[in-house]
């Protein structure tokens, strides 16, 4: 939002086919579904509409590619925009596993393949509780047990998340060996 009021509309869509392919190839490699586009954010989905096993490991593994991206792209964000007084090029990735309703939604003139569900909510929130916690990726205990044995993990919480009557506890992930 930040960037958005201090760039013109020409340079924050720009900004946005510059970064987006950094964010998406991680997640095409490893299997994953670029969902939608929210904004500048990306929503994806690893194990559907194909059963994949690993799909937690391979979120993971796409989240720490894209984390690590993130970083190397503010410093195209200060070349493109020198002395433009822009706050450094930061995201935040939230990343949970659990069932979901996924397919088609829409209506006969417009349909959009998507996943619809309390998973998928969680998720989005984790990403907003990134900010707050002071973490790049934020992943709920499901996804680091649903990702097996030998996962790097930081700092662990119970977070309050909106919407939600119990703590969640959350993990940070590493994106830098």
């Amino acid at each position: 939002t930040v960037l958005s009021e201090k760039l013109d509309s020409h340079e924050v869509f720009e900004l946005l086919n510059a970064w987006l392919p950094r964010a998406c190839d991680p997640i095409l490699a490893g299997r994953g579904n670029v969902d939608k586009f929210i904004g500048d954010a990306v929503m994806a989905v690893f194990g559907a509409p194909l059963p994949l096993a690993d799909h937690a490991r391979r979120a993971v593994d796409a989240a720490r590619t894209i984390a690590a991206a993130a970083d190397d792209f503010a410093g195209w964000v200060e070349a493109r925009f020198p002395g433009r007084g822009l706050p450094p090029f930061a995201i935040g990735i939230g990343l949970h596993s659990g069932p979901a309703v996924v397919g088609n939604l829409g209506t006969a003139r417009r349909v959009e393949f998507t996943a619809i569900g309390d998973t998928v909510n969680v998720a989005s929130r984790l990403e907003s509780a990134s900010k707050d916690l002071g973490w790049r990726i934020v992943a709920s205990d499901a996804t680091v047990q649903a990702a097996g044995p030998g996962l790097p993990t930081g700092g662990a919480e119970a977070v309050s998340l909106k919407g939600k009557s119990a703590r969640l506890q959350v993990h940070e992930i590493p994106y830098e060996d």
